[in-house]
């Protein structure tokens, strides 16, 4: 270090804070060269011991390119100013006295001003110097000076530790091919960086993607080279805008590829390989094989071969090749799906009719299809397919707040409701416009595989990442045919907490605006899976405000006009680790559930059969469709309707519950429409008409129970809870005795608990009393319910039984028990009806079996029916 004083002050020195006017063509060094600091002029300003000294750099100094950096030059001026009281002033490079360098002037008390020369002088002997040229530990860096052909790469790097605020100066030992050479300090903390935080930054900030090769360049479509050249553009604009990633590619006539590379900030150089990589799959021409039959490729043929024409004509551009016969396609990947929709509109006599249904019993044999064949030649139409298919699918289960008629409902009822209920697999979603928001757990196997997901990226630079839309589009096809878009959300660490932050809102309206937007595109009025995917979404503090907004969001694009007619399943997937984000997106999805519609809905095996028609121009498709319909609703399929379903004053949850359960059992499809209480049930002709039955039994004994025909006990001492209650010492009136060979007693014992938990008070006479005692209890007791078996027509005692009871003029309820007759003993079965039609004089009108159902609903109406039933039961 050498000094040297200088009577004068250069008169163009000033304060500054940025340098300017900076002499690029510095001497290129391999190590750390020693400070050469020469004092230029000392002398005293004023009285008051504040003087002024002036020293240079010179330009031959590595050292002068730290000066180079706007930030160093403010950050060394505040350092001096704040440690030593020192005003500091730095001059531009003069470029007419190379000699000279950066002149740096120190203002201040005498002692103050030495001082901070000093510290300056210890600063600069501090530079270290690191050649990356190591084969262990810098293999990365390298790699870099080997494979990396750029004019442009220092400045990147450069500009990326800036951004980093760290204090470094890099060059290279060659322009080409030579060692990457950084400079840094070691010591003043305000301005030191250690080589293993430079090495961390180069590492997990740095990226250089090699070769995204484009072939056929030469040959390549004319709206493709377009493209590519309009990215090309918009790199090289953000490169300049940026400065921390650069483009790196070589355009030449006759080039049979085109090799394009990315160098710089990592998520800056991923982000233009994944467009870049997105806009290659998109463009490049592949065969596609269609999805078009035999009847609807001759169809094409014999009618549509100069509409064919125009659409090639139209995409010519695009090389897009139509090959019918060959039943292929040959256009880029961003046309396929327009180019079908497009021939597929030509064959716009196509028409599907589907019929749902439980089971598969309902599979069309040969002689059903050639039915519906000639039903289709009637109306010069032709069935194209039938596509048979079972998959879970979403049943409506009604809900209903009333509890008024829950006292009244038996406890086997209610058991098998709650069985019920706990069986199912409730979804966890909403219903908006045609489109549906689904939440599943990552192990939930009633999630379907997505056809487009949508990837959010999670960055710091919310403003750039804001403009991350070459169409939003940086997506590429799996193997598995699942499009991936991404988009981009600020980082979870930048997000304001509080509920009025604008700045969130916007960011998660863009996100899902754009997001729709682009799916609207993709999907062309098709019936898609959507998944967004959650990952990292559990580290933003606020996750319910998160939930608010993405859901509200979505529901607002989904109610506009544009995309109200999609019928999209908008389905967001929860690892283990999101369980609280779960339980904030559940609570929205509920809210929002329970505000629009009362009801809750679960997946259940359907199965479907679909009939395609093809129609011709001067066929009648509707009256084919009609005919159709007709033939499947009376062969196949019926449907019955039954309107005002499950009147909210006398049905509870728990019987819609046991309802929706029969359905399913007998293999009927519930499907009700809420806003006017629809009912259809869907299946076979018997099975409908049973469901119906059953919904009419119901209802009826509900309708009787409310009108208070019937009285239920309330204090738990009139109610009889289980059938050892039959036989204690309790008051000999009851609301039904049972009369029955003791041979019935197995039988007997199911009826009576059945009764029983209706809540009607019910002796079974057994003869286990004198007679005396049991005329008593018929004497003060309602009703006689005589279970009328081949035993009992055998048993003298029920004979005089039921004699008794007719003589005293009792209500007498016969039920003729069909349980114990097999097949073989039909003359058996006939003789026992002959005695009950000698006994009662009436047809039978009640029979029962094992499995009650709805025999037992039938009695139990006529039971609750029953006027008089008021001896000992408590009105209900």
């Amino acid at each position: 270090l050498s000094l040297s004083s200088k009577a004068k002050v250069p008169t163009d020195l000033k304060e500054v804070s940025k340098v300017t006017n900076i002499d690029t063509h510095q001497q290129q060094i391999l190590a750390a060269s020693s400070v050469d600091i020469s004092k230029k002029s000392d002398k005293t300003t004023s009285d008051i011991k504040t003087c002024s000294t002036a020293y240079s750099i010179k330009s031959m100094d590595i050292n002068l390119k730290f000066f180079k950096n706007e930030l160093f030059c403010s950050s060394l001026i505040e350092y001096i100013s704040n440690t030593y009281d020192v005003k500091c002033y730095i001059s531009s490079e003069d470029q007419k006295k190379k000699n000279i360098g950066i002149q740096i002037q120190l203002t201040g008390v005498q002692n103050s001003i030495q001082n901070a020369y000093n510290d300056l002088q210890s600063l600069f002997e501090t530079v270290n110097t690191k050649i990356f040229n190591n084969e262990v530990i810098d293999e990365k860096v390298i790699y870099w000076s080997k494979n990396l052909y750029c004019d442009s790469d220092i400045t990147v790097i450069q500009k990326i530790f800036d951004k980093q605020k760290l204090f470094t100066v890099w060059r290279k030992t060659d322009i080409l091919s030579g060692y990457y050479v950084v400079h840094y300090f070691t010591k003043t903390d305000v301005f030191s960086v250690s080589e293993n935080y430079i090495n961390q930054i180069i590492y997990k900030e740095i990226l250089y993607i090699q070769d995204i090769i484009i072939p056929e360049f030469e040959n390549i479509q004319k709206n493709f080279r377009k493209k590519i050249e309009q990215f090309i553009t918009k790199k090289k604009q953000e490169q300049q805008r940026l400065e921390t990633y650069t483009i790196i590619y070589c355009i030449y006539p006759g080039q049979t590829e085109l090799k394009i590379s990315f160098f710089g900030q990592n998520f800056l150089v991923k982000r233009a390989a994944r467009q870049l990589k997105y806009l290659i799959n998109q463009n490049q021409l592949t065969t596609f094989t269609t999805e078009f039959t035999l009847t609807q490729r001759n169809y094409l043929l014999d009618n549509c071969v100069h509409q064919l024409e125009n659409i090639e004509h139209e995409y010519k551009d695009d090389n897009v090749k139509i090959r019918i016969r060959e039943n292929q396609l040959y256009v880029p990947h961003y046309l396929k799906i327009k180019i079908q929709q497009r021939i597929n509109n030509l064959i716009d006599q196509q028409y599907p009719i589907t019929f749902q249904y439980i089971g598969n019993d309902s599979i069309l044999t040969n002689n059903e299809k050639l039915q519906l064949e000639e039903i289709a030649g009637q109306f010069k139409c032709q069935i194209d397919k039938i596509d048979l298919q079972t998959k879970k699918e979403i049943i409506t289960l009604p809900k209903i707040t009333n509890t008024s008629t829950s006292k009244s409902t038996p406890k086997l009822i209610i058991k098998q409701s709650k069985e019920f209920y706990y069986s199912l697999s409730i979804s966890k979603k909403t219903l908006i416009s045609n489109s549906t928001i689904e939440l599943h757990l990552v192990n939930d196997l009633t999630a379907p595989k997505a056809d487009i997901t949508i990837v959010s990226m999670i960055t710091n630079d919310i403003e750039d990442n804001s403009k991350l839309n070459d169409n939003n589009l940086h997506n590429k096809k799996d193997i598995d045919k699942n499009v991936k878009l991404f988009y981009s959300l600020p980082d979870w660490s930048k997000v304001n907490n509080d509920q009025n932050d604008t700045d969130f809102k916007i960011s998660i309206k863009t996100f899902i605006s754009n997001s729709l937007r682009d799916i609207s595109i993709l999907s062309i009025n098709k019936e898609i899976i959507i998944t967004f995917s959650t990952d990292g979404w559990e580290n933003y503090l606020n996750k319910k405000r998160l939930a608010e907004e993405i859901i509200n969001e979505i529901k607002v694009q989904l109610e506009t006009s544009k995309l109200s007619n999609f019928h999209w399943r908008i389905l967001f997937i929860f690892n283990d680790k999101q369980i609280d984000l779960y339980n904030q997106f559940l609570q929205k999805i509920l809210l929002l559930t329970m505000k629009i519609n009362h009801y809750e809905q679960f997946f259940y095996p359907i199965s479907s059969v679909t009939i395609s028609l093809i129609a011709s121009k001067d066929s009648n498709i509707v009256k084919c469709r009609q005919a159709i319909n007709s033939y499947m609703r009376k062969s196949k399929f019926a449907m019955i309707e039954i309107h005002n379903a499950f009147n909210v004053e006398i049905w509870n949850q728990h019987l819609i519950n046991i309802f929706y359960k029969y359905c399913l059992e007998k293999f009927v499809l519930p499907k009700i429409s809420l806003t006017n209480r629809r009912l259809i049930l869907i299946g076979s002709i018997f099975a409908v008409n049973k469901v119906k039955q059953k919904y009419e039994f119901i209802e009826e004994i509900l309708k009787q129970k409310n009108l208070g025909s019937i009285a239920y006990a309330k204090k738990s001492s009139y109610r009889l809870t289980s059938t050892m209650q039959m036989f204690g010492n309790m008051a000999d009136a009851f609301n039904i005795i049972i009369s029955c060979s003791v041979n019935d007693k197995t039988f007997s014992q199911l009826l009576a608990d059945r009764l029983i938990d209706e809540g009607y008070l019910v002796h079974v006479n057994r003869y286990n009393a004198t007679t005396a005692i049991i005329r008593q209890k018929f004497q003060k007791s309602d009703l006689i319910l005589v279970l009328f078996s081949q035993n009992y027509t055998t048993d003298e005692n029920c004979l005089a039984d039921l004699k008794f009871a007719k003589t005293i003029r009792k209500k007498i309820l016969p039920v003729f028990l069909t349980k114990n007759f097999l097949e073989q003993d039909w003359i058996q079965y006939i003789t026992t009806q002959e005695l009950y039609y000698e006994l009662f004089e009436e047809e039978i009108r009640f029979e029962l079996d094992e499995n009650f159902d709805l025999k037992y609903d039938k009695l139990l109406i006529e039971i609750v029916s029953f006027k008089k039933m008021s001896i000992i039961s408590i009105e209900y």
